[in-house]
């Protein structure tokens, strides 16, 4: 629910709202104009012209893609990373300590899909050589691509879980009827995990300057609204702006805005 108190209007933004929402058009090859019906507490009905990030917006449905994947439901249906296996496989040399703490955080490194094996070196007393067999496919080439990341994320996953004393406790059985059964376990994700996910999110999705066809637009705001999230980015950041409560006439500045004066400066902004 997108709490619109804030912003001067009289209601609040559901997904169902959202999901019903009836797109007016693109503006600036940046944004989705919309109008939607807001929740009040009271049973008047009333109205918002809203505006949609459609760079944020496509970034929140790629993200949530991403993650729907990252698990698979075993045979006890229990959630489990999906992995792959990594040919060829990435070596990386740690110290004694280190290579004990890996040691003893395998399992969790195992339970986000990242499968390691540490042992010693021969050559040399004091160090481990640790090799990553296998990781979830929604990783594996930016780590295949660019190895220090990955080397990276598990060496400061191992140091924040020592620091800590005890690891995060894994995914298990997924909660029956749950529509998006990733989302109660994602935020004990590895950071680095999730940073790599975003980044491939952001990467991906539609972006500003992209021209898109009305019904282009209709289905971003379809799917946006059947997100978990549907009112951030993957970064965290608003992915939508309310603009005008048609019931009141109130702006989110906190003036008076009449619908026609928003009709006539989206047409401005659409011409240029």
């Amino acid at each position: 629910m997108f709490e619109s108190g804030s912003l001067s209007l009289s209601g609040s933004i559901s997904k169902a709202a959202l999901e019903q929402a009836e797109v007016i058009s693109q503006v600036d090859r940046k944004f989705i104009f919309v109008k939607l019906t807001l929740e009040t507490k009271s049973r008047d009905s009333s109205s918002s012209l809203v505006m949609i990030d459609q760079h944020a917006a496509d970034e929140r449905c790629k993200l949530e893609e991403l993650l729907a994947t990252y698990f698979h439901r075993d045979a006890h249906g229990d959630l489990t990373a999906t992995t792959e296996p990594l040919d060829p496989s990435i070596h990386f040399e740690v110290g004694h300590l280190e290579g004990e703490l890996l040691e003893r955080f395998r399992h969790h490194f195992r339970t986000w899909g990242i499968d390691l094996d540490v042992r010693n070196d021969g050559g040399k007393k004091y160090e481990r050589v640790t090799q990553v067999t296998s990781l979830p496919p929604s990783i594996l080439e930016r780590c295949r691509l660019e190895p220090r990341l990955l080397i990276n994320l598990i060496r400061t996953e191992a140091w924040n879980l020592a620091e800590t004393r005890q690891a995060p406790l894994p995914p298990s059985r997924a909660p029956e009827g749950s529509t998006h059964p990733w989302a109660v376990y994602m935020s004990r994700c590895p950071r680095g995990i999730l940073e790599m996910l975003h980044s491939r999110a952001c990467r991906s999705a539609i972006m500003f300057n992209d021209a898109l066809t009305i019904d282009e637009c209709r289905d971003l705001v379809r799917r946006v609204a059947r997100c978990a999230y549907p009112f951030q980015c993957a970064h965290g950041r608003p992915s939508m702006a309310p603009l005008l409560d048609m019931g009141t006439g109130q702006s989110a500045a906190g003036g008076i805005l009449a619908a026609e004066q928003v009709g006539m400066d989206l047409k401005e902004w659409t011409q240029d």
